[in-house]
């Protein structure tokens, strides 16, 4: 049970920083979810059936420094408002948003 107790904390970062790639990917793409799917396929390619710790932890702090990463150059923002604005100006939903006021 120890081996599982010092792999928990850091394995929960790696899953947090994740969330954050597929976040931005997933808004980056204008919500493509095919695209999502093929990042998680390709991180489960990648990852090594029975690595050892020190292997997972590297591959934590790598996906830890690529959320971080993702988090200063997007300003927080994981490329949502831009996704936003493409979905409110694009051809299917007229110029702009709705205006629901008149």
């Amino acid at each position: 049970m120890i081996g599982v107790g010092r792999a928990l904390v850091p394995f929960l970062f790696g899953v947090l920083a994740l969330s954050v790639v597929f976040t931005w990917v997933f808004n980056h793409t204008r919500g493509s979810v095919l695209l999502a799917i093929l990042l998680h396929a390709s991180i489960d390619a990648c990852i090594p059936g029975l690595g050892s710790l020190r292997v997972y932890m590297a591959l934590y702090v790598l996906y830890i420094v690529v959320a971080l990463l993702i988090i200063i150059v997007t300003r927080g923002h994981l490329s949502y408002e831009r996704y936003l604005h493409q979905e409110l100006t694009s051809p299917q939903f007229g110029r702009g948003a709705p205006d629901h006021g008149s």
